[in-house]
C-alpha cells in the first residue's frame, strides 16, 4: 500500500476583490460523479429541498455549458478551461433601498442618539433583503463542495483497488473547506484543510500578502453590510509552532489550525477548526480569506 503525501485536486476556490467575486473551479474528471450524485437525490439534497425550497432540479445544470446552478441560479457560469470548468458569484449588499422614509430615523439618516442610522444606511430609506442575498449562493456552493470533499476523502484510501474513482490530474488539492447551512450560536460551522505545501509558505508569508488576506476579507463584509468596517476586526496570523489562522468580526470568531488530534483528511496536512462561527458573514470571511490564500500559494508554486 501506498503512503497518501498529498490529495488529487478536485476543486480550488479563487477570488478577484476588484469586483468581490468568488471562483469555484472544478476539475472536470470529477464533473461526472458529482453530476450523478445530484441525480440521484439522495437524503442530504432531500433535506436542503425541505429546509430552503426548490424543484429538486437546481443542480441539474451542473457541469453542463453555459448553464447557471444553484439557488435563485446564484452560480453563475463563467468559463472553461483544458482541465476546469469555472463558476463564479459576485457579492452584492444584502438589502436594497425602497421608495418608502426609514421609520427609525424618519429619513433623517440619523438616528435617536444623534448617530448615522444604520437600519437605513445613512439614505434615509427603509431597506428591504435583496432578491440576490449571499446565502443562495453559500447553501449553493455548500452542496457541490461538500461532495467534492468526500471525493477527496476517498482518495484517503491507501488501497486504490479500493477507491470508486481514478483521478486524472497531476495537480495537487493545496485548501479544502467545507461548511454547514446552519446559523446560529457557536451553530454555524465551517472547517478547512490545507496542504503542507501552504503551511511552509505561510512560515515565509510576508506581510504584505497577510494584508491583502485580510483586506479581501474586510471588502467582502463591507460590501455585504454596506458600511465601513474596523480595520482591526480582520487578522490574519501565523506564529512559530506552525500554527495559522483567521480571524473576522465577532466574540472570538476564528478558523485556526489544530495542533493535536486527526485531521480532515486523516494525517494529511493540516486542519483549521472553528471557533464561535455564529451566522453566515462570518462563513462567507472565511471562505473569501481561503480563497486568497489559495490563490497566493499558486501563484508562488506557478
Amino acid at each position: 500500500m501506498e503512503q497518501i503525501k498529498s490529495l488529487p485536486r478536485c476543486y480550488s476556490l479563487s477570488f478577484d476583490i476588484e469586483t468581490v467575486t468568488l471562483f469555484l473551479k472544478i476539475q472536470k474528471w470529477i464533473i461526472p460523479k458529482l453530476q450523478e450524485y445530484f441525480l440521484k437525490q439522495i437524503n442530504m439534497m432531500e433535506y436542503m429541498y425541505k429546509t430552503y425550497g426548490g424543484d429538486q432540479k437546481l443542480f441539474d445544470d451542473f457541469g453542463k455549458e453555459g448553464k447557471f446552478f444553484g439557488w435563485a441560479d446564484s452560480i453563475i457560469w463563467n468559463k472553461e478551461t483544458k482541465d476546469e470548468i469555472i463558476y463564479s458569484y459576485t457579492f452584492t449588499p444584502v438589502e436594497e433601498p425602497t421608495d418608502e422614509i426609514c421609520e427609525k430615523c424618519n429619513g433623517t439618516k440619523i438616528d435617536s442618539i444623534g448617530r448615522d442610522c444604520y437600519e437605513c444606511h445613512r439614505t434615509g430609506k427603509k431597506h428591504i433583503f435583496s432578491k440576490h442575498h449571499f446565502s443562495d449562493a453559500l447553501i449553493s456552493l455548500c452542496s457541490v463542495v461538500r461532495l467534492a470533499n468526500m471525493a477527496l476523502l476517498e482518495s484517503c484510501i491507501e488501497d486504490k483497488e479500493k477507491r470508486n474513482f481514478f483521478p486524472q490530474t497531476d495537480k495537487k488539492q493545496l485548501i479544502a473547506v467545507e461548511w454547514s447551512d446552519t446559523t446560529g450560536m457557536c451553530n454555524c460551522w465551517i472547517s478547512a484543510w490545507v496542504d503542507d505545501s501552504v503551511l511552509e509558505w505561510v512560515k515565509n508569508a510576508p506581510n504584505s500578502d497577510a494584508k491583502f488576506i485580510t483586506d479581501a476579507m474586510q471588502k467582502t463584509e463591507e460590501v455585504l453590510l454596506s458600511r465601513k468596517m474596523d480595520t482591526y476586526d480582520f487578522r490574519f496570523w501565523y506564529n512559530t509552532e506552525d500554527l495559522f489562522g483567521f480571524q473576522v468580526p465577532g466574540n472570538a470568531c476564528t478558523l485556526s489550525t489544530c495542533k493535536y488530534g486527526m485531521g480532515m483528511f486523516g494525517n494529511v496536512g493540516k486542519t483549521l477548526s472553528p471557533h464561535n462561527v455564529d451566522h453566515r458573514f462570518q462563513q462567507a470571511d472565511f471562505i473569501v480569506g481561503l480563497a486568497v490564500l489559495n490563490d497566493l500559494v499558486e501563484k508562488s508554486i506557478n
